[in-house]
Parts: structure tokens; sequence; C-alpha cells
């Protein structure tokens, strides 16, 4: 049997998530975003839908502010 955990999007979870889509939304305007609970590891899962096919592109716009929001922040926020 395994604990089930539920991952809440309480108001700082929010503002990174809009953070992290206005970033994207600068170098990639027609961005398209979805946000649902993920499982490995647990946490809220970002997808981000770009015209282009380097994910590097779009990873290196929130990698560094990624980091923070998981470490210093202690937000389970992925991409």
């Amino acid at each position: 049997m395994t604990a089930e955990r539920s991952i809440v999007i309480d108001e700082p979870m929010q503002e990174a998530i809009n953070e992290l889509k206005g970033m994207i939304r600068d170098k990639f305007p027609t961005a398209v975003f979805a946000a649902a609970p993920g499982e490995d590891p647990a946490g809220i899962y970002l997808d981000a839908t770009v015209d282009t096919d380097e994910v590097d592109e779009v990873l290196d716009v929130v990698r560094e502010r990624l980091f923070q929001l998981q470490v210093d922040e202690g937000l389970p926020i992925y991409m």
C-alpha cells in the first residue's frame, strides 16, 4: 500500500506558476500552459507548449528561478 500525498496549489504556488509562465511568455508569446499534480516526485508539474523543437531553449529561460523556487522556497514545482 502506498500513501497518497495531496498537493495543494496555494497562493505561493500559484504565484510561482504565474511567474514561470510570465518568464516563458516573454520569450515565447504564444506559449500554452497546463499545470497538474504529478507523482515522481510529488508536486505540481507545469507543462509549456511552445513553438520550438529545442526543450533547452525553454528550460534556459526558467532553470535558475525554478531551482530557487524548489530549493530556497521549498515549492514542489517541476517543468
